[in-house]
């Protein structure tokens, strides 16, 4: 198959995104290692990238679906990074 030529016959249910894409740089981060991280954000962009083209979308489409449904959610990030809802949201 040629590069960037997407055969959608060749993916099967149960195909996941490789560790090496997705599970390392989350295991590094997790870690605070000081390695540079653009190379590695920039690998889970393009199996993102391929994620969405195998499934009839693009990532500009997701981005937005997923800002629509959290743009009014109230709240902050902690020191870990985790979002933490207000209170008065959550009554």
């Amino acid at each position: 198959m040629e590069r960037g030529k997407v055969n959608h016959q060749e993916r099967t249910q149960g195909d996941s995104i490789p560790k090496a894409h997705g599970g390392g740089w989350g295991a590094g981060f997790e870690y605070r290692q000081t390695k540079d991280v653009r190379d590695d954000l920039g690998d889970m962009l393009v199996v993102m990238n391929n994620l969405a083209v195998m499934s009839g979308t693009t990532l500009e489409e997701c981005l937005g679906i997923a800002y629509y449904q959290i743009k009014d959610r109230k709240g902050y990030l902690n020191g870990n990074g985790v979002f933490i809802k207000d209170e008065e949201a959550m009554r």
